[in-house]
């Protein structure tokens, strides 16, 4: 690659357009009150961090801790986590992560989408396991490319920053 065209890459700004943040319409929620969903409401006006990850996968503890990382520094400032996994993988069965659930530290709702379809709202065509994505306080879904799993932290801080 050109050296020219290399530092066009690196200044592009990794997240996507601002556009509508689809429902969060999961199958079964767990760690919230009686397994009830989320209510869209209920993050109105927040920064929503979406964990996106398959418990199966050897680097969930990896994003786990850097979503905890994430809600630590800025939950005060009116962020929270919402964890996705996918039911459109085998491995990827809710009874095993009813029991990740119970034993992992995870302190957000996780929702479970059995049949891909919010996963496919998310990312249309896209075939990813893991991925980190946020709502913004205007209920805007602010996608972006990872270029290193850090620029997770830069845009939680520039989300929270934003006022709507």
């Amino acid at each position: 690659m050109s050296p020219l065209l290399l530092a066009f890459v690196l200044a592009q700004d990794p997240v996507s357009p601002p556009a509508p943040a689809p429902r969060l319409d999961l199958d079964h929620w767990m760690n919230t009150p009686n397994g009830r969903s989320v209510d869209p409401q209920s993050y109105k006006g927040k920064v929503v961090l979406l964990h996106i990850h398959p418990s199966f996968c050897c680097g969930y503890e990896f994003t786990q801790k850097m979503a905890e990382k994430v809600l630590e520094k800025h939950g005060h400032d009116g962020l929270i986590v919402i964890g996705i996994n996918s039911g459109k993988y085998e491995q990827e069965q809710l009874d095993q992560l009813a029991q990740v659930t119970r034993t992992s530290p995870i302190r957000w709702p996780l929702g479970y989408d059995s049949s891909g379809r919010v996963m496919e709202a998310l990312y249309p065509g896209e075939e990813l396991r893991y991925s980190f994505s946020f709502i913004d306080r205007r209920g805007l879904l602010r996608k972006f490319k990872l270029r290193q799993l850090d620029d997770v932290y830069g845009l939680a801080d520039r989300l929270v920053a934003e006022r709507p």
